[in-house]
């Protein structure tokens, strides 16, 4: 999915709480004000927001989203708007559905070799972490979704401490992050179970118009500009910031998925292998909205150490309908991996 940076209340004209305003006003009522609360964000603040003339655009929207007879009837038309402005990330999320743009993620089935769907039809995308014929670190990072409440620390330190158990006790050429099954979530926890791959130091960013904010990694901590994000015990191995490592990317990797790829753009020693990943790229805030809805709108672009921007996440090493995830060892990306960590040539 996103990255969720903060919460805000989208505050109405009207003032009203959503108990009370849905006591008091009608279902038009209901569109029109949401509707106004949408398109103010989105004209002010979504990257891409030059390509529509909202006072026409919001005037036709409206005429047709005003005919229609219930709330949830109305919300699906933010597709169709997502879709005009060519804005492959921002979203309206429901208790029970979500409103993207229709175009994007969108398989045939001919997109998958038979190995990736029988493993993603099986579901259970959980964190792995293991070596693979004595010699080669493998870590399976899928999504990764934090409900509130949740506890950011221990989530990330639980894998943290099994990837550095791992280290420290074995002598390994290189280590492998699958990403293929990672279809977003939160991308914190990810970045901060990797932080020794990574080492301290920025590692990425977010791009708006007038600034970049930096991301990065500093003392067991992680930081996006002052605001500090989590923080880990460490169990420090010095040789692991400089050691091989391969990223294996997917047609189902997507958003956070692909800011962890982006963190370690740059990185010496690391290669990209497999496919060209989805393209949700950008950076969203979300908006707590009326109606127990929530609003991700893009605002920034994700970007590297180097302050580079990339659409999709398009591997150095191209590898297609290869994927064997009940032998990794027999796994084509797999084996470029190990292929690399054996003979090739230090970057």
């Amino acid at each position: 999915m996103k990255t969720k940076l903060k919460y805000v209340i989208a505050i109405l004209a009207i003032g009203y709480t959503t108990s009370s305003y849905s006591q008091r006003y009608t279902v038009k009522d209901s569109i029109t004000v949401y509707t106004d609360s949408v398109f103010n964000i989105l004209q002010k603040k979504n990257l891409y927001r030059e390509k529509i003339d909202w006072a026409s655009y919001k005037e036709r929207f409206l005429k047709v989203a005003t005919t229609k007879k219930s709330f949830k009837e109305f919300l699906p038309m933010f597709g169709k708007v997502w879709m005009d402005l060519g804005d492959k990330h921002t979203s309206i999320n429901t208790s029970d559905m979500q409103i993207k743009n229709p175009t994007v993620g969108n398989f045939d089935g001919s997109e998958f070799s038979a190995g990736l769907l029988e493993r993603y039809q099986q579901g259970n995308f959980n964190f792995e972490c293991k070596v693979l014929d004595d010699q080669y670190g493998y870590i399976l990072m899928p999504s990764i979704d934090l409900p509130d409440g949740k506890d950011i620390n221990s989530i990330t330190q639980k894998m943290y401490d099994q990837i550095q158990t791992i280290a420290n006790n074995h002598k390994l050429k290189g280590w492998i992050i699958d990403l293929r099954l990672n279809m977003g979530g939160n991308t914190w926890p990810m970045i901060g179970a990797l932080y020794e791959l990574l080492g301290d130091g920025v590692f990425g960013g977010w791009k708006y118009e007038d600034r970049t904010e930096k991301i990065y990694l500093k003392n067991g901590k992680a930081y996006q500009e002052e605001d500090m994000i989590l923080a880990i015990k460490r169990i420090p191995f010095d040789e692991m910031n400089t050691v091989k490592v391969a990223i294996v990317t997917g047609v189902f990797t997507n958003s956070s998925g692909e800011i962890t790829a982006i963190a370690f753009k740059g990185r010496k020693n690391t290669i990209f292998i497999g496919e060209k990943t989805i393209g949700l790229t950008t950076t969203n805030h979300t908006y707590r909205m009326p109606f127990d809805t929530y609003f991700n709108n893009a605002e920034a672009y994700d970007v590297d150490r180097n302050g580079q921007f990339y659409e999709h996440i398009i591997p150095g090493i191209a590898i297609h309908k290869s994927d064997n995830f009940k032998n990794l060892l027999e796994d084509d990306n797999i084996k470029e991996a190990i292929k690399y960590f054996n003979n090739g040539i230090k970057q």
